[in-house]
């Protein structure tokens, strides 16, 4: 944001006329005139000030100066420029992948995961098991996204969603990469 003000210099070597400063006031703030006022310490020191400039003014005394400036007030000379980092820095390497928490798994190694998992004699393994023979499965979420995913793998394989995601995804990373290029270009010269 950028304030500015008008550049004007001159000195009041003229009588002044008080009236016509009353009633620019009067205008300017149109309020009913109180008989009896309880005035208070403030309002008598400001009354007081507006009193002196002004007999200061009739007697030639008074310099008024209005000066232009142009500041931009959101600039800090500290500022340093932070790091970029996305609000979410997981990506999926591929829509060949399904995600687990912060762990990116293959569909083969969900399959794998799957076929060990049916694989007994009691029906399915316990999660116990599951966790220890996967490491990516952390959480009983994860059981029942890989269940999700026994289900409805076409659903699973290349949906509309998922590619745009994935596609999202690398978008972002494109772009990030060449913003980072051109800052750092810009930066050397």
């Amino acid at each position: 944001m950028f304030r500015v003000g008008v550049l004007s210099i001159f000195i009041i070597a003229m009588s002044l006329n008080v009236s016509n400063i009353l009633y620019i006031l009067s205008h300017t703030f149109p309020l009913p005139v109180p008989t009896n006022p309880d005035i208070s310490r403030k309002e008598r020191n400001l009354a007081n000030h507006i009193i002196n400039i002004i007999k200061e003014a009739e007697s030639g005394e008074v310099e008024v100066e209005e000066s232009e400036e142009l500041v931009d007030e959101d600039y800090d000379g500290d500022y340093e420029v932070e790091v970029f980092k996305p609000h979410d820095d997981f990506v999926l390497p591929s829509h060949r992948h399904l995600a687990f928490g912060d762990k990116t798994v293959s569909r083969d190694d969900a399959q794998k995961a799957i076929d060990y998992y049916r694989n007994t004699t009691k029906g399915t393994r316990p999660f116990k098991s599951m966790k220890s023979q996967f490491r990516w499965i952390a959480k009983p979420a994860h059981m029942d996204k890989l269940r999700r995913f026994e289900k409805e793998k076409n659903d699973f394989n290349e949906s509309r969603s998922n590619l745009l995601r994935v596609l999202s995804n690398r978008l972002f990373e494109e772009v990030k990469e060449k913003l980072d290029e051109e800052v750092a270009s810009i930066a050397r010269t």
